[in-house]
């Protein structure tokens, strides 16, 4: 059954070097939840979504994962009433006001960039489409699903699939170390060279699979903002009575009062950073 949206327990660690955020209230006490029936939405599969992106030249293993979580997220924001209600709620909507955003980068950006900023709305936009015409009459509208779509794309991180520390498949690497070789805009063009990699790191070839990194939204930091010299990291790691964990993890000292922040990714090109995010990271 597939999970719709992930989330995990939060602990805190203080110490002299490190600090672990915590959060007032629990979302859920499992790394993983799923709460969107199957028989309710009757969402694509995986195979589907990969079906329909390969037909359009899509074969990016991350943005297949990424489309399914949106349609996942799509059938949660109306299933009454969600688990998720409250964190749903919390979602801006629309994901990112691409009127505002276009009226503050129209002075900056060279023609050719605007156009392509708009041929990835179109883009994409399309894509939906054809994602609801295959999903059938039980599908969201596309406004809902192309709000998921922005919401995933601007806040997921990638985490280890089925909440996986790597602890939990034998290897005594953090996380941040392991995630290095399989970043969201690399990962499909790595994906042998990962797989080899972390199974000479496990001693085990297949160790990979079950290391496999997936776009994945959590409550609260899928809601860390950006900052240009990150403040802090995404750790994921078991906790004792709690499973595995992602954490946020303070990469140096940091003072009371001061804003958390995470180094948002800016190897793209600038068109797809801006509609991706709503703005430009410095």
């Amino acid at each position: 059954m597939p999970w719709a949206v992930r989330h995990a327990s939060f602990s805190r660690r203080d110490n002299s070097r490190f600090r672990t955020f915590s959060i007032p209230r629990y979302y859920g006490r499992t790394p993983t939840c799923h709460s969107t029936p199957c028989s309710l939405c009757n969402p694509l599969s995986r195979a589907d979504v990969r079906r329909t992106l390969t037909t359009r030249g899509i074969k990016d293993i991350v943005l297949c994962d990424q489309v399914h979580l949106a349609l996942l997220l799509a059938a949660e924001r109306l299933k009454p009433p969600s688990t998720y209600a409250p964190y749903l709620d919390a979602l801006p909507y629309p994901a990112i006001d691409d009127a505002a955003v276009i009226w503050s980068y129209k002075d900056v950006m060279e023609a050719t960039q605007l156009v392509e900023w708009d041929d990835h709305q179109r883009e994409w936009l399309t894509v939906f489409r054809a994602m609801i015409r295959r999903w059938g009459d039980a599908s969201p509208p596309l406004e809902v699903c192309y709000w998921a779509w922005r919401t995933v794309l601007a806040r997921m991180h990638m985490l280890p699939d089925r909440g996986l520390a790597p602890a939990d498949v034998g290897s005594a690497l953090s996380y941040f170390a392991l995630s290095a070789f399989g970043r969201a805009e690399r990962q499909s063009r790595l994906i042998k060279r990962l797989r080899a990699t972390i199974g000479t790191v496990f001693g085990d070839d297949t160790a990979a699979e079950d290391y496999r990194l997936v776009p994945t939204l959590i409550p609260p930091l899928d809601m860390v903002d950006h900052l240009p010299s990150g403040n802090v990291s995404v750790e994921v790691q078991p906790r004792a009575g709690k499973g595995s964990c992602a954490e946020l993890q303070a990469v140096r000292a940091i003072e009371a009062g001061e804003e958390i922040g995470l180094c948002f990714n800016k190897s793209q090109g600038i068109p797809f950073t801006l509609y991706r995010f709503g703005f430009l990271p410095l």
